[in-house]
């Protein structure tokens, strides 16, 4: 069965035990946490032992999981050699923070726009840093989860698809995103549902109105452009039992979408309605 978690993302006013106490609140099944220094609803990037142990207690003992962990190392495709080794340094780091919190996944960046006349080879030096990754990820029992984002090599599902596949590694799979696929220009849900179905170990839940240029405006689930009533129960049919994680980014835009708790609610109920989880229950 399909669980729904909640990203920090969301929660930009909040601490993290505060993000943490809401979600387990309005009901949510796991957190997905943030790595970052910028950004306090979540855990740095030289966070501790002792801090992570605490997080992860925090988290467990309100009944809940960590599908997913987002670093924002991206660099993992760049020419400079030392660039690249000091982003896969910090991706490994990443895969111990992920063991510690007993998270399944590490979002992975695929990599930066590629530099004009550069392509081919910041291509294959993307796959090369994932198969450096892959093995230390599935020796650790966590799957690398490449999302389709924009500023990356991930602009589409089949190349996302492709990517996994050029990779060649059962601990390296796809994050799906429909509505960064929309934002991208990649308008097929149907086309892009099916080439990265047999890779896909997590879901971003979130709904836009495409404004072109990869620009977007949020919307709360329902009042935007991404036919999630057609994809959540497409994904529940084809088997997906993974994690769906409700990415409400009042980070990004903290005016333009209703408060957290609210808006939370809203996406959480709007999930539940389109997996058939309500138990006949009136949301």
């Amino acid at each position: 069965m399909i669980k729904i978690s909640a990203h920090t993302m969301a929660t930009p006013e909040e601490t993290l035990p505060e993000a943490i106490d809401l979600f387990a609140e309005l009901g949510f099944d796991g957190v997905e946490l943030i790595c970052a220094d910028d950004y306090p609803c979540g855990i740095g990037t030289d966070v501790q032992a002792g801090e992570l142990r605490t997080v992860r207690r925090a988290i467990e003992d309100h009944g809940l999981e960590v599908p997913n962990l987002v670093p924002y190392v991206r660099e993992i495709n760049v020419i400079d050699a030392q660039v690249r080794r000091r982003c896969i340094d910090d991706l490994l780091r990443c895969i111990d923070f992920a063991v510690a919190l007993g998270a399944a996944s590490v979002r992975i960046w695929a990599g930066t726009d590629p530099e004009p006349g550069h392509e081919d080879e910041q291509y294959a030096l993307l796959i090369d840093s994932l198969q450096q990754l892959a093995p230390v990820a599935g020796a650790a029992g966590v799957v690398l989860s490449v999302e389709n984002h924009m500023g990356s090599h991930a602009i589409t599902g089949a190349i996302t698809a492709g990517i996994v596949t050029d990779v060649g590694s059962a601990h390296v799979g796809v994050l799906y995103d429909p509505a960064n696929l929309l934002v991208l220009g990649d308008s097929d849900y149907r086309a892009a549902l099916e080439v990265q179905l047999p890779h896909i170990t997590h879901v971003h839940f979130k709904d836009v109105d495409v404004l072109g240029d990869n620009r977007h405006m949020p919307r709360i689930v329902g009042e935007g452009e991404v036919p999630w009533a057609e994809i959540l129960p497409a994904l529940s049919a084809a088997g997906y039992d993974r994690f769906v994680t409700t990415e409400y980014e009042k980070r990004w835009h903290p005016d333009e979408l209703p408060p957290s708790r609210e808006g939370l609610a809203h996406e959480l109920a709007a999930a539940r309605r389109m997996l058939d989880l309500t138990g006949g229950r009136d949301e």
